[in-house]
C-alpha cells in the first residue's frame, strides 16, 4: 500500500502481525528513517516526524520474525514525503525596546527560514524604516525627538514570500531634557553704556522644548 506525510508532520502506522504458535514477534525495517517501536506480543508501531532533509519517495521494507528458523514474513510500503514551506520566525524573540529623545537608537532583527528564502520585514510604524544588512537581517537607526515621547505599539513581520510571521512590541521613548533657547532679549546689543545714577531696563524672552517652568538669573 502507499502512505504519505508532510515535512514536519507527525507519520504514526501500527503493524500487526499473526503467529499461529503465539511467540513473541519481532520486527525490524530497511528504513534509516525511524525505527520501529513494539507495542505488544504481535503488534509494533512507526511514530516519526520527517524534516525538510527526509523530502522524497521511499520503498519502506517491514520484517517480522518469531526467532526461529523460516520463522519470519516481510511486506514492503511506499512512503512519500511531501514538501511544506516553513514560515519564518524570529531568531532571537523580539523584545520591548527602550529609546531615548535626542539619541541615536539602533537595533537589528533577525529571522530564520529553513529553506533559506530571502526575506522580507515590514512594520506599522512611521518612526523608522527598515535597512537590510543580508537576506536575514535588518536595522532600526533612528534619532527620536521630543514629539516621539510616550509607549508606541509597534507589529514587525517578516515573510518569506509564502508565509509571514508578526510580533508585536512596546518601543518605549523616553525624554532627554533640552537646554532652554533665549529668543529675544532688548536692548538687542550684546554690550551697551549705562551711566551714572541711571537705569536700564533688560527683558528676556526664552523658550523651553521640555515645556519646563523657566528661571532667570
Amino acid at each position: 500500500s502507499s502512505q504519505s506525510v508532510l515535512e514536519d508532520s507527525t507519520f504514526t502506522l501500527t503493524i500487526n502481525s499473526y503467529d499461529a504458535d503465539n511467540d513473541t514477534l519481532t520486527y525490524n525495517t530497511n528504513s534509516t528513517l525511524f525505527t520501529i517501536s513494539s507495542l505488544n506480543s504481535t503488534s509494533a508501531l512507526i511514530n516519526f516526524t520527517p524534516d525538510k532533509d527526509d523530502v522524497g519517495n521511499y520503498t519502506i521494507k517491514v520484517n517480522v520474525t518469531d526467532g526461529y528458523v523460516r520463522g519470519y514474513d516481510w511486506k514492503e510500503f511506499n512512503l512519500t514525503i511531501t514538501f511544506r514551506n516553513d514560515v519564518p520566525y524570529f531568531d532571537p524573540v523580539l523584545g520591548n525596546w527602550t529609546a531615548y529623545e535626542d539619541n541615536l537608537f539602533t537595533r537589528y532583527v533577525t529571522a530564520y527560514d529553513e529553506e533559506n528564502d530571502t526575506l522580507t520585514f515590514t512594520t506599522n510604524s512611521s518612526l523608522f524604516n527598515f535597512t537590510s544588512i543580508n537576506y536575514t537581517t535588518v536595522m532600526v537607526n533612528f534619532t527620536p525627538s521630543a514629539l516621539d515621547r510616550g509607549n508606541h505599539t509597534i507589529t514587525i513581520s517578516v515573510s518569506d514570500g509564502e508565509n509571514t510571521n508578526t510580533s508585536t512590541i512596546v518601543l518605549k521613548i523616553r525624554p532627554e531634557n533640552d537646554p532652554p533657547n533665549i529668543t529675544s532679549y532688548y536692548p538687542n546689543s550684546l554690550s551697551f553704556t549705562m551711566y551714572e545714577n541711571s537705569s536700564q531696563q533688560l527683558n528676556i524672552s526664552a523658550s523651553d522644548p521640555d515645556f519646563d517652568p523657566l528661571t532667570y538669573y
